[in-house]
């Protein structure tokens, strides 16, 4: 018995943009695992300071949802994609990096 599989009108592996800037996720959500933050169809941002913008992310490894009046927030790679008071932290609610008001050190 034989088994042919058509695809029709669609392509088989999805045209995907490259990866250009990987983030880790914290160590307790799935094990530090690295995944792509930034892809091309991102506006890319060269890291400049290595150091990152004051303060710490709050480590959140769950999503601690509230109600409030919903801000888009800014995807990022590394702090220079955010404002000088914000740093770029993992968000839990929405699995990925953005742009967040940072703790004192």
């Amino acid at each position: 018995m034989t088994v042919v599989t058509v695809a029709l009108g669609s392509s088989i592996i999805p045209n995907t943009p490259s990866c250009v800037f990987w983030c880790n996720y914290p160590n307790d959500v799935n094990a530090g695992a690295s995944y792509c933050c930034i892809n091309s169809n991102n506006n890319i941002i060269e890291n400049t300071n290595p150091q990152g913008n004051p303060g710490r992310c709050i480590k959140h490894s769950f999503c601690a949802r509230f109600e409030r009046k919903p801000v888009t927030p800014i995807r990022c790679g590394h702090d220079d994609y955010c404002p000088n008071n914000e740093k770029c932290c993992y968000d839990a609610c929405l699995e990925h990096h953005t742009c967040k008001a940072p703790l004192p050190h």
